[in-house]
């Protein structure tokens, strides 16, 4: 949901990625079986992280996040409490849908259950994101491995330097995950030619559930966004060969856990107007995912032209602004609490996740 305790400097900000340089190396492949995702689901929205997941070692190229120390500060004094936060990615357009900069902590109000939450902690649009790739490298993508390895990279290359990228791939039903957090380009190049050959079932929803329990520190409680390159078709909807086990309402719900920003980059895998109803479903169950975090889905009309998403992507990104507020009930009722963000300028967008569930 976004929320931790933790000792809070209220003279720090959360700039722990524009600080912390972390050199990832090339590991071989990792293929995790897609297996009890809805449980893995039920308990990542509790606030559990499986036995399945907590097992698996932690790569060393993946410090806890550092707290900025007094010194590293040098405030006139410094005051620390223990509490819970709930953590916001916000994005802020003009009503022509350019990208708003320059804002300060002051300009923002958020509301929770109608309720105005004190603000500890901002972090501006400029700062890095850590973003997690996901490539849908299944059977239904109906492209060889180069066109998918084409995208893939192009969209490496577009995206802006600083930010940290971890990259996974769904394939032949399983996980892969190809490379952990890296700022290294040249080493997530590397480990991109690794990209599986497009086959097996489209267990997508269950792919994305195993991908936030293997990324859920990072898209909790940072700053942070998941990326995914797919047609949209998940074989519970068209009913192929390997259904995911999670259902689009509970993976929505799940992404409304978690601060990170969902981006669907979807390629249409079909030219027939109008598209199948069962195709415009597919659409629309991934769409609410990322509307859900603050996000947006984007439609190409085949991974040969994708890179023309990319420009957009990276403005979207550029809008991020982070803020964490502690809220003023305590958590642990599991019950819905929704958010509201209030910008003190006129004829500003903005957008964020609708609320989260207090566990």
């Amino acid at each position: 949901m976004g929320c931790r305790s933790e000792w809070v400097t209220i003279w720090a900000s959360l700039l722990w990625l524009a600080h912390v340089q972390v050199q990832a190396t090339a590991t071989n492949l990792d293929a995790i079986p897609i297996v009890n995702a809805r449980a893995i689901a039920m308990a990542l929205i509790a606030g559990r992280q499986p036995e399945s997941i907590q097992d698996r070692p932690h790569a060393p190229d993946r410090p806890p996040m550092p707290i900025p120390s007094p010194a590293a500060i040098s405030p006139p004094w410094t005051i620390r409490v223990e509490v819970p936060l709930v953590q916001l990615l916000i994005s802020v357009r003009d009503r022509s849908g350019a990208a708003v900069t320059g804002l300060k902590v002051e300009d923002f109000q958020v509301f929770e259950n109608n309720r105005l939450q004190p603000i500890v902690a901002f972090e501006s649009e400029v700062t890095p994101l850590h973003l997690v790739v996901l490539v849908d490298c299944s059977g239904s993508t109906r492209h060889g491995r180069q066109a998918l390895l084409n995208a893939t990279r192009r969209l490496l290359e577009a995206l802006s330097p600083g930010h940290h990228v971890a990259l996974y791939a769904l394939a032949e039903s399983q996980l892969v995950m190809l490379h952990r957090t890296s700022l290294d380009r040249q080493l997530i190049a590397q480990a991109l030619e690794r990209l599986p050959e497009p086959g097996g079932g489209t267990p997508l929803y269950d792919a994305i559930v195993l991908t936030y329990a293997q990324e859920s520190p990072w898209l909790k409680l940072h700053r942070s966004a998941l990326i995914v390159l797919t047609d949209g078709v998940d074989d519970r909807i068209r009913g192929g060969i390997r259904p995911s086990e999670t259902e689009p309402r509970l993976l929505v719900r799940l992404a409304r856990q978690y601060a990170a920003v969902v981006y669907v980059l979807q390629i249409n895998p079909f030219t027939l107007v109008p598209e199948p109803a069962w195709m415009t479903r597919a659409r629309r169950a991934l769409e609410k995912v990322a509307v859900a975090t603050g996000g947006q889905l984007f439609r190409a009309e085949s991974w040969d032209v994708i890179e023309r998403l990319y420009p957009e992507l990276n403005r979207e990104l550029a809008a991020l602004y982070t803020i964490a507020y502690r809220p003023s009930i305590p958590l642990g009722d599991g019950r819905w609490r929704q958010i509201r963000v209030r910008i003190n300028r006129p004829g500003l967008i903005v957008r964020h996740r609708a609320g989260y569930y207090a566990w």
